[in-house]
């Protein structure tokens, strides 16, 4: 065997040029100095993502689209309905009225005697409504004082039909205030005496096989003005026909009126939209079923509409 070398470092350890000799590092250990102790995690920074969402937000922005997006179709096809249909109110006008045996008197008590008759022309000038009218009631004033009511006898109408009707009215001795007869006796000194006339009706709409809620118009027609000749008791209409003014009372909405320019979607359309529930706006969260309901209804009334 040959003898080592002494000159020659011995192989695997390193060379140390002066023989001092340092113990090898502590097994496992890169750094002579330990790592500091992990830092506690910052209290204002701590699970700042929420793992899941607001509910209650989400379900109520869907709510909120929803009845958007049912209010909008909701009215879409009311308003297609209204094209189709363009319904009206009737139109009635005073073509006759004539008074005898007409007096007032002040002797004892205030009292007026007469008979009148009027004659009335109702047309429906819709072209796919018919009108049925119940319960009606007409009475004459003079200026705000009763004289005399009469009941009418029901009747129907069909599309673009004109139908003439007669009410007769008659007082004997009916008290009227003192006022009222020293107004009467000047206005009969000058020849022509003013009377109001007012009609109250039940009226239904129809449409197709549908019907709508009853509803009750109220007719007026104010000032028509009767010449009498001398002191004489009769006297017939000046002027020529007339033309009533017609309110249309909601009664399922309350004692709410519409002239005869707002009729459009409010007074009928309402009805065809909803036939058989009521639509609850004093409660949101029925507001979205009422309008499915709604739809419903419209989807059924639009198929005999337009069939």
């Amino acid at each position: 065997m040959a003898s080592s070398d002494p000159s020659r470092p011995a192989t695997g350890y390193p060379f140390v040029p002066n023989g001092i000799h340092h113990p090898p590092p502590p097994t496992g250990t890169a750094y002579p100095y330990q790592a500091p102790p992990p830092q506690p995690p910052n209290p204002y920074y701590y699970n700042t993502n929420h793992p899941y969402p607001n509910q209650r937000a989400t379900l109520l922005r869907r709510f909120i689209a929803a009845l958007i997006i049912f209010t909008v179709i909701f009215f879409t096809v009311l308003f297609i309905c209204w094209l189709v249909i363009r319904p009206h109110l009737p139109e009635i006008r005073v073509t006759s009225l004539s008074v005898s045996s007409f007096n007032v008197s002040s002797s004892s008590s205030s009292s007026v005697t007469g008979n009148w008759n009027a004659r009335f022309q109702v047309y429906n000038p819709n072209k796919k409504l018919r009108i049925s009218y119940n319960e009606l009631q007409s009475s004459i004033f003079y200026k705000s004082e009763f004289l005399s009511q009469t009941r009418i006898p029901p009747f129907k109408q069909g599309k673009k039909n004109v139908t003439d009707i007669n009410a007769e009215y008659g007082a004997m001795g009916s008290y009227i205030v003192g006022r009222a007869v020293d107004q009467i006796n000047g206005d009969k000194r000058r020849g022509l005496v003013s009377f109001n006339l007012k009609i109250t009706a039940d009226a239904v709409f129809k449409v197709g096989g549908f019907r709508a809620r009853r509803r009750v118009l109220r007719v007026f027609c104010n000032d028509l003005a009767v010449g009498f000749s001398g002191n004489g008791g009769s006297g017939n209409l000046t002027g020529g026909a007339r033309l009533w003014d017609i309110e249309i009372v909601l009664l399922s909405l309350g004692c709410y009126t519409v002239d005869l320019s707002c009729i459009a979607l409010v007074e009928f359309l309402w009805d065809i939209a909803d036939n058989s529930s009521k639509l609850t706006w004093s409660t949101q969260l029925l507001v979205l079923f009422s309008l499915i309901r709604c739809h419903n209804s419209l989807c059924r009334i639009c198929l005999v509409v337009f069939h």
